[in-house]
């Protein structure tokens, strides 16, 4: 598992990550492509409030 997160990710890590056998958690709320490459999850999640999207960034680099 992989997440993305805001501030309420953190309220998250300890129900979510009992599911999974490795997760990572990176506090951004930007999608980032290396985080993806590095760790290699079977799932990603990108979690932020909704008054963030207006402000998100789409130029990040597309996976290969």
């Amino acid at each position: 598992l992989l997440v993305l997160h805001d501030s309420f990710g953190v309220y998250l890590r300890e129900y979510m990550s009992e599911h999974f056998a490795r997760s990572t958690w990176v506090w951004t709320n930007n999608f980032r492509p290396a985080a993806v490459l590095e760790h290699k999850p079977d799932v990603v999640v990108q979690e932020f409030m909704e008054m963030f999207v207006p402000g998100m960034s789409y130029d990040s680099e597309p996976l290969p």
